[in-house]
Order: C-alpha cells, then structure tokens, then sequence
C-alpha cells in the first residue's frame, strides 16, 4: 500500500505544481495583472524648440567651403556695395547682406538674411507670386524661385522662409540647387536643426 500512497502524492504534488506553471486549460480565461508605476511607460519629452539666431557676420553665416563647393575654388567673399538693393534692404531691417564671387568679374552670389518682412509667411509668399517668383522644391518653410535673362546672363533668385527668417540669394546661372545648399548652410550656422 506504501506504492500506491506514494504514486497518490505525487500525482497530486504534480497537479499542484503544473497549476503554477500558467498553463491554462483550453476554453479558461486568465487575467494579467496589472503593471506597476515602475513598469508604465513613461511620456517621450517633446523636442525643445531653438530659436534661431543670426551670426554676426558673413564668415559665420555662411561658410567659405561650402561656397567654393558650389561654386568654385576661386570664388571668395567680397564685400557688398551698400547701395546693392540686398544690401540696402536686409542690412536695413537688421540683417545681414553678403557676396562672394570672382574678383573683377560679374560671377558672384548674394545673400540677404533677416527676419520675415511680412506679418505672415503667407503675405511674404504673396508678395513673391506678384512678382513673378514660382513655388520651388520642398525645402524648408516656403522656397520661391526666379529665373531671369539678364544683360549678365541668366540669373537665378531663391527666397526662402524659416522660421521668422527670410533669405534671398541670387546667383549667375539657371540651377537653384546651389542657392539651396547655401541656404541649408545659413540656417544651420544660425541654429536651425
């Protein structure tokens, strides 16, 4: 009888411990328990918001590299005339207006950065429709572009808009591809990520 009475407990011990193992019979229903503060997922901080700010000067807002990149190894910068129109409007809200190019040539780039003009991006892209300007690739806020024959030759302008700011760049040539790497470069020298 001692056999049986030991088969008896363990069969019984068996069906205690496979009853702890979680393993629930067909058609059963469990219940999870649940999660503790520990195990709750936490909220994700929500990205901080820089301002930007604009350099001091040309040579921080644009650096040279990337101007030759675009452009060429002889291009360098080069002060702007004060009565250029860039010049006279961007320095005159605050900004700043610059130039690089080939010494004693008509090949050159400017650029005009300040904050937005208008009230509202959507004046400022208003304001660029009526003169002619066409909407140009995703880039940034807004990007308007205008191609242009002139007595120099064709001639390319981007303004753009990000967040506050505005930049117009204009450059000998039809391709805005170069002005927009320009651009990307201002910004991110002005603390846009």
């Amino acid at each position: 009888m001692r056999i049986g009475t030991a088969w008896v407990t363990m069969a019984v011990a068996g069906m205690i411990l496979t009853g702890c193992t979680g393993v629930t019979e067909p058609g059963a229903t469990t219940t999870t328990p649940s999660p503790t503060e520990a195990e709750e997922p936490t909220s994700v901080p929500s990205p901080t918001v820089r301002e930007l700010e604009l350099p001091e000067s040309c040579d921080e807002l644009v650096d040279l590299d990337v101007v030759q990149q675009q452009y060429g190894a002889d291009y360098v910068a080069i002060d702007i005339d004060p009565a250029h129109p860039t010049a006279v409007e961007f320095q005159g809200r605050g900004g700043l207006a610059c130039q690089w190019g080939i010494p004693n040539s008509d090949a050159g780039v400017t650029l005009g950065v300040a904050t937005r003009a208008t009230a509202t991006d959507a004046e400022q892209v208003a304001a660029w429709e009526s003169e002619g300007y066409a909407e140009g690739p995703d880039f940034l806020d807004e990007t308007w572009v205008l191609s242009e024959e002139t007595v120099l030759g064709p001639m390319i302008t981007a303004g753009v808009l990000v967040e506050g700011y505005e930049l117009h760049l204009t450059a000998n040539g039809t391709s805005v591809d170069p002005l927009l790497v320009l651009a990307r470069n201002a910004t991110e020298n002005m603390g846009y990520v």
